[in-house]
């Protein structure tokens, strides 16, 4: 499972790195960095979700993530064109399948 942690924050880490030298050469043991990646607080980070709107047999449109159906008329005022995010779900949307 992926985990996403924040890059300045490991950055900054790294900075602070002196009680981890090995004392042999001028270089970090492995396992320490392991360590310090591991300890690194998570990112607050959301998946985007992609789906597209389909046309259907009935003349609306639905949305293929959750299958909310709308009149193509609603979905045209929220701007010029189908909106890029599905209202109900959240999903990013592509263009119209027919």
């Amino acid at each position: 499972m992926s985990r996403y942690i924040e890059v300045d924050h490991l950055k900054k880490s790294v900075e602070e790195l002196p009680d981890c030298y090995n004392g042999f050469s001028d270089t970090y043991d492995k396992s320490c960095i392991i360590g310090l990646i591991d300890e690194e607080p998570t990112a607050d980070v959301v998946p985007v979700v992609r789906g597209e709107w389909a046309r259907t047999a009935d003349g609306y449109v639905k949305c293929s993530c959750c299958d909310s159906k709308f009149a193509p008329e609603f979905l045209y005022i929220f701007g010029r064109g189908y909106p890029k995010y599905c209202p109900f779900c959240g999903a990013k949307m592509g263009e119209v399948s027919e």
